[in-house]
């Protein structure tokens, strides 16, 4: 098997360290699982060796413990070597190759690679997870420890370090860090009934978390910092930056190709060609492991999944579900399976109370304003970018109301309304879910 290529002959410098922390909910898991699976032999045909989340099996502990414990050996080089009149690291690069034979040299046995990454021979290195944009002290103390990274790669190796972070835009942003945060509480196979301490959502709560969003300066959602605070920080630091669009005109849906074809360009070839084979190709041996990870557009089933859980948690407190007997789990999913294919109904058929548009129209506001932050160019009429100011907004502004008018992304199921005289689950199932209801806003 031919050994990779270490040395990116593309790249002005000998190699890189790229480091992507997201933030939550921009593509991050597609970027890492695909790293791991599909991508992993033509990342080291590229010279490159990722380190970050779902690595499968041994990898998993070992890509962890490799680059947790390059990052504290490193930082505690510098803490040695930094003395109280310099706050710049200063270790010896025999202390950081130390480091780096110490922490990678396990990947490269548990990954069968001959060849020796030492300090005349170091691949280039790219680390993704998403822990690096929590508010919880996780991103600050991350940021000390790629500072020793930024030193050894960049002063003692000669290569370039960066930080990739990823846009979207605040209203889908918002919305589907919400739903994710609230989903191991709601929606998993492990959710109790509340009469078994299990937890009920609070109506219209997903609006009532953005709303209370809106008047503050900021972008960022406990626990997780936006794109535009994060990204400030680092440069600030001294870090060069790279901004991706999950917007991209050029990658619709495509965030893996953005990543090796646009923001590491020349330094990703094989791994950029690979990931544009594989939105077309799927492996035909994969396993259902590695089936799952394949490349592929996953609709939003938050408001939906929610709303079939409410009308669950409305059935069992009138004693029409036999909780002793069924999961919240399974109920819910059987009505779901029962609204959409059985009556062929859906989410916007159900009674539902909305944010009024003048609430809605300050979401869009805000989100706007952080696309101008993040990408002043777009929104600038004498400059040259393809995407122009008026292309840029209408765009944004039309998929706004898309999502909020359309898909009702922001409304909530009206369980008074459904269930007003109904008298069994039976009449709930086949009278009252098979209408076709108005939504009430400007609740």
């Amino acid at each position: 098997t031919m050994e990779p290529t270490v040395v990116n002959k593309n790249t002005k410098k000998q190699g890189f360290y790229a480091f992507h922390f997201g933030p939550a909910k921009t593509g991050t898991s597609a970027i890492q699982k695909q790293a791991t699976v599909y991508l992993q032999d033509a990342l080291w045909q590229d010279g490159v060796v990722y380190t970050g989340k779902y690595l499968e099996g041994e990898k998993k502990l070992v890509g962890q413990k490799s680059i947790w414990g390059f990052l504290d050996c490193l930082q505690k080089a510098s803490s040695s070597a930094t003395t109280t009149t310099s706050k710049t690291a200063n270790f010896s690069k025999k202390e950081g190759d130390d480091c780096w034979n110490a922490s990678f040299d396990s990947i490269r046995l548990q990954q069968g690679k001959t060849v020796a990454l030492n300090s005349s021979n170091v691949p280039s290195v790219f680390t993704s997870f998403e822990e690096g944009s929590l508010r919880a002290g996780s991103y600050k103390k991350l940021l000390e420890s790629f500072k020793a990274v930024k030193y050894y790669f960049e002063t003692r190796l000669g290569y370039d370090v960066f930080a990739i972070f990823v846009y979207r835009r605040f209203y889908e942003w918002i919305r589907s860090t919400v739903l994710q945060r609230w989903k191991t509480t709601f929606l998993s196979s492990n959710s109790k009934w509340p009469s078994q301490g299990g937890n009920e959502m609070e109506a219209m709560a997903l609006w009532k978390w953005v709303r209370n969003s809106l008047p503050s300066n900021g972008f960022g959602v406990r626990p997780f910092i936006n794109v535009d605070e994060i990204s400030k920080t680092y440069r600030d630091s001294g870090f060069q930056v790279r901004i991706m669009n999950y917007h991209s005109i050029d990658y619709p849906t495509a965030v893996t190709q953005n990543l090796y074809c646009d923001i590491l360009k020349d330094q990703t070839p094989k791994t950029c060609r690979e990931s544009w084979r594989l939105l077309q190709v799927a492996p035909t041996t994969a396993t259902n492991q590695k089936e799952s990870l394949k490349p592929k557009i996953i609709e939003n089933k938050g408001s939906e999944l929610y709303a079939y859980d409410a009308i669950v948690l409305e059935a069992a407190k009138l004693g029409w579900i036999e909780t002793s007997k069924l999961t919240r789990e399974q109920a819910r999913q059987d009505l779901m399976k029962h609204h959409t294919k059985i009556l062929q109904k859906g989410f916007t058929d159900l009674p539902l109370m909305c944010p009024s548009r003048a609430e809605l129209e300050m979401l869009l506001q805000k989100s706007l304003k952080l696309e101008q932050i993040m990408w002043p160019q777009l929104y600038d009429s004498s400059s040259s970018t393809r995407q122009s100011l008026e292309d840029a907004k209408v765009d944004h502004v039309q998929q706004f109301w898309k999502l909020a008018d359309q898909k009702r992304g922001y409304c909530a199921v009206d369980t008074d309304l459904l269930f007003n005289n109904v008298n069994s689950y039976e009449q709930l199932m086949y009278e009252s879910m098979n209408r076709t209801w108005e939504s009430i806003t400007g609740i």
